[in-house]
């Protein structure tokens, strides 16, 4: 058993149909880091109840998802999604319109996957999560850097911490927020590696038969060099300057548009670098 999913404030933009008029495909950004670090999601929703969708706006959202593929994905409105654009793809089960005076809420992680590259000195390790999304028509992975934070419920004598650390090969569901997205280490682009949570609980439910080790993640800092669509200033908390599209319904279909990346950095662990701003 695994699965991995996200809640949370996000903002949807460009929404466009495929597979038929109710199926809408939206660039979505998640708040990461307090500098306006998100993640970007391309993200499916079926509109059974015809809901119009206004140009950038924020939706508290739930959403299946998984990491992008490296191949990306080729789309039946012949519309190509591509790893340099996109860090998350997924389903949206839910969503509501929400009026935010502050958009820098991070998404809610919960996943149930292997532990994997324990590290007790750091508190880390990382748990791979396929998920099955209708977009993918497959099981895709969220491969996450789970890191245990310093707590005051993990003391148990003066300073020292006694944490929820894994063994190799557990199955845990862990849950916490994300914070931000580790690239893949010399990569120009900047693709999603993994992606790091802040976790609030662990729960251990039994252990897997394989041992997996996956390579370390990256931990080189992300320029924001590339091509990503960003479509919202956190700073401003605002639609982005270089958004210059509007959402559309179900009755509606505009051709595909691609929108430059905005800005992004940051981190929760003072032991890894950050991914840092502005893509044009």
């Amino acid at each position: 058993m695994s699965f991995s999913h996200v809640t949370g404030p996000t903002v949807l933009a460009n929404g466009r149909p495929i597979d038929g008029k109710k199926s809408l495909l939206f660039d979505a950004n998640l708040y990461l880091s307090t500098q306006g670090e998100a993640a970007v999601a391309a993200l499916r929703y079926f509109n059974e109840e015809n809901r119009s969708f206004d140009a950038p706006a924020v939706y508290e959202i739930r959403a299946s998802v998984s990491k992008m593929p490296e191949k990306g994905i080729q789309l039946s409105n012949g519309e190509k999604l591509e790893d340099t654009e996109y860090d998350v793809i997924g389903d949206i089960t839910w969503l509501h319109p929400v009026n935010a005076e502050d958009a820098k809420q991070r998404p809610y992680v919960d996943a149930i996957g292997t532990a994997e590259n324990i590290n007790r000195e750091d508190s880390t390790f990382d748990v791979t999560a396929p998920q099955w999304t209708q977009l993918l028509r497959r099981q895709e992975p969220l491969p996450i850097r789970a890191v245990i934070p310093d707590r005051a419920r993990y003391k148990v004598q003066g300073d020292k911490m006694k944490k929820p650390i894994p063994n190799p090969n557990a199955t845990v569901h862990i849950s916490g927020f994300m914070t931000r997205v580790l690239p893949r280490e010399g990569d120009v682009e900047e693709r999603a590696d993994r992606f790091y949570v802040a976790v609030d609980d662990v729960t251990f439910l039994g252990r897997g038969s394989s041992n997996n080790q996956l390579p370390e993640a990256a931990t080189q800092v992300r320029t924001q060099k590339g091509k990503r669509k960003c479509v919202w200033n956190y700073d401003a908390n605002k639609p982005s300057g270089d958004t210059g599209t509007t959402d559309h319904g179900p009755e509606e279909n505009p051709p595909p548009t691609k929108k430059p990346k905005q800005d992004e950095s940051n981190v929760a662990s003072s032991s890894h670098g950050t991914r840092n701003s502005a893509r044009k």
